[in-house]
């Protein structure tokens, strides 16, 4: 499944593969990656953990080593709804 969003600076964001709803639970949703930039990413399934609290949603990967300088580390992304 294959789902675009033109952004508001024109660029366009695609995103190729499924949510699992029958996966996610209170903290945690499965990403089932079918095709991805990142090769190592692509039919995998990605694990996120996420805390919605009033209107900001905060998604974080799983704590893991840096690929470039070793160290451990988690990426961590915060959305927050315009009123």
């Amino acid at each position: 499944m294959a789902e675009y969003m033109l952004v508001p600076d024109g660029r366009l964001l695609v995103r190729l593969g499924q949510v699992d709803p029958k996966a996610a639970d209170s903290e945690k949703v499965i990403h089932h990656v079918d095709i991805s930039w990142n090769q190592s990413w692509t039919e995998t399934d990605l694990v996120r953990f996420y805390k919605l609290d009033n209107n900001t949603l905060t998604i974080t990967t799983a704590p893991a080593r840096s690929v470039i300088d070793g160290e451990e580390g988690q990426f961590i992304l915060v959305w927050e709804k315009v009123q």
